[in-house]
Formats: structure tokens, C-alpha cells, sequence
């Protein structure tokens, strides 16, 4: 008789984690450089109108548990009314920033070039102006003072005292404004602007030398120095209705300010071919005499972020209004 093979059944537990999302999302962010993480949320800022630059303002302090029209009590939980499509795995991204860094720590850069930077380019004009040997040591400091993106982010007012200690000249603020204004007339238009209003201004205000006549840029300029606030929050409807606009000569305002430059500095080593690399640390290690070492992030130029107060209400309002 010969004998019968048995088949025998199993049954085993596996168990697979799978990722929302959100969580590839993060992972994905993780895995960025600290320049490419900074170019995205500063692009995510400008894309993204639910999201904007700002800490966090915590309700706790202020709201008191209520009841509600069912006798359920409702937490002060920020946003609470989100919680219709928020899982617990949607973290939203600017709660995953953590601030390891004191107020006016700069992080480490390490600067290298083989060629020439765009601040020997901006001596080179400066070289070409008729100034005093006074205003000339000012002007020379200043764009020594300026950041890889041609920008001035101290205040003319530090900038004097440094002079005083570390050059040993004696410069009155209303000198140095002067001497800002001549390196603000350096190519290309941008350089030497304290911020990014100054910034777009400037561009303008040169391209309305040329063309004096053009009533677009007269709407360009008025959109910048009159409505910035509403302008980097893409509140639109609300410059038109500000300005008294015609909504089409509008539009083709926004579009040429979206063509000016906010790095003129990065463009200008781009535009004369020259190759200027930074190295960006994404952490810092400091060792210390007693043998302790500390492990840094480095988030320089990350802003804190923030749900738009706008964006928020609106879901808040179309969550109690689901009819």
C-alpha cells in the first residue's frame, strides 16, 4: 500500500506598514539639502495661498471650553474644525520645524570661487565713479556688507558702528544712505536693497528712467509701495478694488513685477558666467573643551509657517455650513 502524501495548511500573520501621504511627504523633505529644503517652502509660500510666514499664535490663553448647541464641550484645540480631513498622521509641515538655533546666530558658510565674485564686479564699477576717498571707503564697505543675493540685511546703523570699530571711521547714518544710494545705482537694478520692497522698487523706478512715459509702470510701482502686504498674500481683488484698477491693465502689471529679479546678486554671477558656490551645512557639530559635542540643524533662512487665518475661516465656515 503505498503511502498518501499530506498536505498541511498554515496561516501566518504579517504585518505592513504603509505610508500616508503626508508621512512621504515628510520623508521626502527629510531627504533635501538644506538649500533645495529653503527654495521649496519659499516657492510653497508663493503657490500655496493656505500657507503663510509667521509663528504660530496659540489660542489656549485666550478661548474657554464652551458648550456646544448638542451639550458637547469643545477643546481650544488650534483649528479644531479642520479635524473633518486632518488624520492624525497629517502633521502639518511647519509644526515638524524644530528652532535649535538662538535669535541672531548665523550658521556656518563656507564660500569658495575660482573666478571672480560679483563683489569684485561691484568694485569694478565702483572703481569708474568721481567720489571722495570718504565716500568711496563707505561705499566699499557697503557692498562688503551685502549677501550672495545683493542684498543689505543690517541696518545702517550697525553698519556705522562697525565702521567705527573695526575700520576706525566716523560715518553719520545720512552719509551712509548717501553712499547706499550710489552702489543702488550699480547693475544690475536691485543691489543694495534693505528688503524685497526695496528691492522690486528699484528695478521699476530704473526701467521708468527709460521709460518715463508708460502709465504700466506708474501701476507697477503703485501696486509695490502701496499694497505690498496685500501683494505677497496674492490678495488681488483687494489691490484692484484699493488702487481703483481696471482689472485687465492689472493683470499685466503683476506680470511684468513677476518678471523682476529678487536675487540680483545670484544673477548677476550668473549673467557674466562666472562660477560662485557656497557650501550650506544642513547640520553643525560644536566640540567644546570639556569634551561635550552639539549637533545642530541648520534652518538660517527657513521661515516659521503658519495655517493662512483666511484659509482657516473658510473652512471653518464651509464645515459648519456642509448643506
Amino acid at each position: 500500500m503505498a503511502q498518501g502524501s499530506r498536505q498541511i495548511q498554515s496561516q501566518a500573520q504579517q504585518q505592513i506598514q504603509t505610508l500616508s501621504p503626508q508621512q512621504i511627504l515628510v520623508v521626502k523633505l527629510l531627504e533635501l539639502p538644506a538649500v533645495e529644503l529653503e527654495d521649496r517652502v519659499h516657492a510653497e509660500l508663493l503657490e500655496n495661498p493656505a500657507l503663510e510666514e509667521g509663528k504660530e499664535e496659540s489660542t489656549s490663553d485666550e478661548t474657554t471650553p464652551a458648550e456646544t448647541s448638542e451639550g458637547e464641550t469643545e477643546g481650544d484645540t488650534d483649528y479644531d474644525s479642520l479635524s473633518d480631513y486632518l488624520t492624525e498622521d497629517d502633521i502639518p509641515d511647519y509644526k515638524l520645524q524644530e528652532n535649535n538655533r538662538s535669535k541672531g546666530e548665523q550658521a556656518e558658510e563656507n564660500p569658495f570661487s575660482d573666478a571672480t565674485s560679483f563683489y569684485e564686479i561691484l568694485r569694478e564699477q565702483l572703481g569708474e565713479c568721481n567720489l571722495t576717498e570718504h565716500q568711496r571707503e563707505l561705499a566699499e564697505y557697503l557692498i562688503g556688507s551685502l549677501d550672495d543675493d545683493g542684498l543689505l540685511r543690517k541696518s545702517l546703523e550697525s553698519i556705522g558702528d562697525e565702521l567705527a570699530i573695526y575700520a576706525g571711521i566716523t560715518a553719520t547714518e545720512e552719509e551712509l544712505e548717501e553712499a547706499l544710494r550710489i552702489v543702488q545705482d550699480f547693475d544690475p537694478p536691485g543691489l543694495g536693497a534693505r528688503s524685497l520692497q526695496e528691492c522690486l522698487l528699484i528695478q521699476i523706478r530704473r526701467k521708468k528712467q527709460s521709460h518715463c512715459t508708460d502709465p504700466l509702470l506708474e501701476t507697477e510701482e503703485e501696486i509695490i509701495s502701496e499694497c505690498y502686504e496685500e501683494f505677497t498674500r496674492k490678495h488681488w481683488e483687494k489691490i484692484i478694488k484699493k488702487l481703483g484698477l481696471d482689472e485687465e491693465h492689472f493683470y499685466k502689471a503683476l506680470e511684468e513685477i513677476t518678471k523682476l529679479n529678487p536675487r540680483p546678486g545670484a544673477s548677476l554671477g550668473e549673467a557674466i558666467g562666472r562660477n560662485l558656490q557656497q557650501i550650506v551645512p544642513d547640520f553643525i557639530v560644536d566640540t567644546y573643551d570639556d569634551g561635550t559635542i552639539n549637533i545642530s540643524l541648520n534652518n538660517r533662512n527657513l521661515p516659521e509657517l503658519r495655517m493662512s487665518r483666511d484659509f482657516t475661516e473658510m473652512v471653518e465656515e464651509h464645515t459648519k455650513n456642509k448643506a
